[in-house]
């Protein structure tokens, strides 16, 4: 049961980050995108700035859960219960770095 959860908690951030950076492409009418980071900022197209670390955590996300699954790589609940949680934080991590690029680029955490 709690396998079933943890894999239902991982789809609702995969699926509130893409919703969160389509919403975000809709409304923002620029041509550039200001990440920033420590000591400098990175400008990008606004689809590889939201999405893209989006579309790659994705990516592995999915191949690691065909793989679990196809060669039942985790036989016993600890390894698969780490896994599940470092997903999760994986996953509040790239929303988070979402809100805040999106949050900088509209002016609100100049």
């Amino acid at each position: 049961m709690a396998k079933n959860i943890s894999s239902v908690i991982i789809v609702g951030l995969m699926l509130l980050s893409w919703s969160l950076g389509i919403y975000f492409l809709t409304i923002y009418f620029d041509t550039v995108l200001v990440i920033p980071t420590i000591n400098d900022y990175l400008w990008t197209s606004p689809f590889k700035g939201i999405l893209g670390l989006t579309s790659i955590i994705t990516t592995i996300t999915v191949l690691f859960f065909f793989f679990q699954y196809r060669f039942k790589l985790f036989k016993k609940q600890r390894g698969y219960l780490i896994t599940h949680i470092s997903h999760h934080v994986v996953w509040l991590l790239v929303v988070g770095s979402q809100l805040k690029v999106i949050a900088f680029n509209l002016g609100i955490c100049h």
